[in-house]
């Protein structure tokens, strides 16, 4: 599903207003679990309502429940610029 998503959003080629992070990981039960940082809660939300809920009903999968956090602290070290999207 997952992968499906990506391509259909292409939002590695397209990336959404106020994105400055996103991470996917599989869990120990090989689940995927996703960490996006976000400008703000609004971006997100718009982001969703004009792309992403399309992308998740066209490959017919359900939006997984996610939070919003204010985020505390980020410390971004060297190493970072090898994920740069290019």
């Amino acid at each position: 599903m997952y992968e499906d998503l990506k391509r259909e959003a292409d939002w590695e080629n397209n990336p959404p207003a106020g994105r400055i992070l996103h991470a996917a990981a599989l869990d120990k039960a090989g689940n995927i679990q996703v960490v996006d940082l976000y400008e703000s809660e609004q971006d997100f939300t718009n982001y969703y309502n004009s792309k992403l809920k399309a992308c998740f009903d066209k490959i017919n999968a359900p939006m997984p429940k996610g939070d919003f956090y204010q985020v505390h602290n980020i410390n971004v070290h060297q190493g970072i610029d090898s994920y740069k999207v290019k």
